[in-house]
């Protein structure tokens, strides 16, 4: 099996112009073979409940899981991947008006990825580590009007 191309900056613009990205406000920093750097610049409802001024636990697990999907995408390209395993350790509160997260490849074959991420606050502190695992595909998860495509369903939408 021959090796899948890598990521280029305009395929990478393309792929993260998806609306769950823009909804979250997730932005490209940096790329490089096997890494990537994303960041959130904290809104309102980026924040946790109770009047905390601390980014809530679930955008940066968002932010987790599309980091290392980035990281495995410089190498995977274009990306079917699906995350199988998704684990987040919360270090202490992500503070300030940003947030960053670094995703590297730690090890992986052709179909699944191993990945750990470091979200920083914007103070520079370590505010929580992540780990992930990917499934990789050599064709599309997804048909053009964004359903679900079961797994070993060939060429099927699931209907």
């Amino acid at each position: 099996m021959s090796a899948l191309p890598t990521l280029t900056p305009e395929a990478l613009k393309s792929w993260t112009a998806h609306p769950f990205w823009s909804w979250m406000g997730i932005r490209v920093i940096d790329v490089t073979d096997g890494g990537a750097t994303l960041a959130i610049d904290v809104q309102p409802h980026h924040r946790g409940g109770g009047g905390t001024s601390a980014v809530n636990g679930g955008v940066i697990s968002a932010l987790v899981d599309a980091a290392a999907g980035a990281a495995v995408a410089t190498r995977n390209w274009p990306p079917h991947l699906v995350t199988i395993d998704l684990g987040v350790s919360y270090l202490e509160p992500a503070v300030g008006d940003r947030i960053e997260a670094e995703a590297k490849v730690l090890a992986g074959g052709r179909q699944i990825t191993f990945i750990e991420v470091e979200v920083r606050s914007e103070n520079g502190r370590v505010a929580a580590r992540g780990r992930a695992s990917m499934r990789l595909f050599t064709r599309t998860l997804v048909d053009p009007e964004h359903r679900a495509v079961t797994v070993g369903d060939e060429g099927h939408d699931g209907q």
